[in-house]
């Protein structure tokens, strides 16, 4: 019960944040297993590729993880892929005319992409 002097409280746990794309729907188990997978697949490609990419290391490298074509087909799933969460928060965020650390990220990364 609201006191005639207080304002009612909305706790954003249970409605989730509308401008950064937190949906609280989805149980809390599955998302932390889904970014646990995300976390080790992006720890593997990026493995892969600095594996090649050293110049003291890349002598004992397969002759594919050297490959320009094949590091630029893994350095774009981990963009995309594993990166998707932050291009739709930064979608949602700039569709309501506010920033958050997601549109850094998502901006910081792409210009790190596409140089």
């Amino acid at each position: 019960m609201v006191k005639s002097n207080q304002k009612p409280t909305i706790d954003i746990n249970e409605i989730g944040c509308p401008n950064c794309g937190l949906d609280n729907t989805k149980p809390a188990e599955t998302e932390t297993a889904k970014l646990k997978w995300k976390f080790i697949w992006s720890a593997i490609i990026a493995g892969v590729i600095l594996w090649a990419s050293i110049p003291g290391l890349s002598a004992f490298a397969p002759e594919l993880f050297k490959n320009f074509y094949f590091q630029l087909l893994l350095a774009t799933m981990s963009q995309f892929w594993i990166g998707w969460d932050f291009y739709r928060a930064t979608y949602l965020s700039l569709k309501r005319r506010s920033a958050n650390m997601d549109t850094l990220i998502a901006i910081g990364t792409s210009m790190a992409y596409f140089y």
